[in-house]
């Protein structure tokens, strides 16, 4: 038996396909998170051991926002996309808190 599955080029655009308007909300606000999230660590964040690894993988999660559908190995990265944002927001608010 053969099923046919359309598959979108990009996350955005799947998740569109199968989740609707909030399936799109969802990668739009993670997409927002990694341009956010990438240019703290670009430009703010001090660097150390982890600035290449964090920007690797922001960049990394950016492109395969818009480039590559959701599934198969792309879920492991976008999964440490997200532990990097959390990370990014989290330093984000400490340094505006002692500010």
């Amino acid at each position: 038996m053969r099923i046919n599955v359309f598959l979108a080029h990009s996350q955005i655009l799947q998740g569109w396909i199968e989740g609707g308007l909030l399936g799109v909300l969802f990668w739009m606000v993670y997409g927002y998170w990694l341009f956010r999230a990438g240019g703290y660590v670009a430009l703010q964040r001090p660097v150390d051991a982890y600035f290449p690894v964090l920007l690797f993988f922001l960049i990394y999660d950016t492109w395969h926002l818009f480039m590559s559908p959701f599934g198969g190995s792309t879920r492991f990265l976008i999964a440490i996309g997200v532990a990097s944002v959390c990370l990014c927001a989290r330093e984000m608010r400490s340094a505006k808190a002692s500010v």
